[in-house]
C-alpha cells in the first residue's frame, strides 16, 4: 500500500536583497522596499519595535550618500581632466608606435628607447582613475633617463601637458575628498551592508508572519506583500541587466564594418573570361596569320605556276 504523507504548511519565500546592485538603484530599491513595506498594517507583520524605522533610517542615510558622490562639484572637472589624460595617451603611444618604423635611423632608435622603458603603461588609459593617475606619475619618472629620446620624437609639451593634467586631476580628487568626509557621515560602501541586514530581518519576520497567521485573511494579506515585494526585485533586477547590456554595446567601436565578410560573393565573376572571345573572322575577312596546320602550299609538279615554269628544270636527254 503507498504510504501517503501529510501536506506541510504553506510558506512564502522573498527572492533577492539587491546586494548585486549598482550603488544608486541598490538605495532606490530599498527606498522603494520601505515603501511597500510602511503601507501595510504592520500589527499584522510582528516587527520588534524601532525595527522599520530603522531599516528606513539606513536606507535614507545610504540614499544621502550616494547623493553626495554624484552631486560632488569637482566630479565634473575631474572627468574632463581625465579625459584629456586619455587623448594625450593615445596620442603619445600612437606617436611611438609610427616612429619604431621610422626610415631615419635615430628616430627609430629613440622610439624603441622609448618604448623599452614606457611600454607597460601603454594601456594604462583603461585602468580605474585612481590607478591611472598614480602610473602617470610613475611613467613621467621614468621618462627622466630618456629625455633626449623625448625631444627626438617632438613628444616634450605633450609630456609637460600629461605632467599638468595629472597633477590637476589628484588636486580636484583630494578636494573631494575632503569634502565629502567633513559634509557627511559613512559612505555608500560603508551603509550599504547596514540597509542590507536590516532589510534581511524584516524579510524573516515577514515570513514568520506568515506562518503563524491566525487567519485567511491575514495570510492572503501577507502573500500580496511578499509579491509585491518579489515582483520589485524582479524589475530592479531586470533594469540592471538592460543597464549592463547597453554599457556594452556603447564600448563596441562606433564605425565596425561587419559588411566586409560578405564581400566574398564575387566569386561569380569567373564568367569574365568569356567575355574577351576573340572575334570569328567573316569570310571575306582572312586573316593575317595563317593558322599553322595549314602549312605553306607546296607547288603541284604537273602544273606550272601562272606567270613562268618552275625555278628548277630537269636537264633534257
Amino acid at each position: 500500500m503507498k504510504k501517503e504523507f501529510k501536506a506541510l504548511p504553506k510558506i512564502v519565500r522573498i527572492s533577492g536583497n539587491g546586494s548585486h546592485f549598482s550603488a544608486p538603484r541598490h538605495a532606490k530599491f530599498h527606498r522603494r522596499i520601505y515603501d511597500i513595506i510602511k503601507a501595510v498594517d504592520k500589527t499584522k507583520l510582528k516587527f520588534p519595535a524601532g525595527l522599520l524605522e530603522e531599516y528606513d533610517a539606513r536606507s535614507d542615510a545610504e540614499v544621502e550618500a550616494n547623493k553626495q558622490s554624484t552631486m560632488s562639484a569637482n566630479t565634473a572637472l575631474m572627468l574632463e581632466k581625465d579625459e584629456k589624460r586619455d587623448q594625450l595617451l593615445i596620442y603619445i603611444f600612437g606617436k611611438v608606435r609610427n616612429e619604431l618604423r621610422s626610415p631615419v635611423d635615430a628616430t627609430s632608435a629613440a622610439a624603441h628607447r622609448i618604448w623599452a622603458a614606457l611600454g607597460t603603461y601603454k594601456d594604462i588609459r583603461t585602468e580605474s582613475f585612481d590607478e591611472e593617475t598614480l602610473h602617470i606619475d610613475g611613467m613621467l619618472k621614468d621618462i627622466v633617463p630618456i629625455a633626449a629620446d623625448i625631444t627626438t620624437l617632438g613628444l616634450t609639451s605633450e609630456f609637460a601637458s600629461l605632467k599638468t593634467l595629472n597633477d590637476e586631476y589628484e588636486s580636484l580628487s583630494a578636494q573631494r575628498e575632503h569634502t565629502t568626509a567633513v559634509t557627511k557621515g559613512p559612505s555608500s560602501k560603508e551603509i550599504r551592508p547596514l540597509t542590507d541586514a536590516a532589510y534581511e530581518v524584516i524579510c524573516q519576520y515577514i515570513q514568520s508572519a506568515y506562518l503563524n497567521a491566525t487567519s485567511d485573511e491575514d495570510r492572503t494579506m501577507l502573500e500580496e506583500l511578499v509579491a509585491e515585494m518579489n515582483r520589485t526585485v524582479v524589475k530592479f533586477r531586470t533594469s540592471q541587466r538592460e543597464e549592463a547590456a547597453q554599457k556594452r554595446v556603447a564600448k563596441q567601436p562606433k564605425d565596425p564594418k561587419p559588411k566586409d565578410p560578405k564581400q566574398p560573393k564575387d566569386p561569380k565573376q569567373p564568367k569574365d573570361p568569356k567575355d574577351p572571345k576573340p572575334d570569328k573572322p567573316k569570310p571575306d575577312d582572312k586573316p593575317d596569320i595563317k593558322l599553322p596546320e595549314e602549312g605553306p602550299k607546296k607547288p603541284d609538279p604537273k602544273k606550272p605556276e601562272e606567270g613562268g615554269g618552275p625555278d628548277i628544270h630537269l636537264p633534257e636527254e
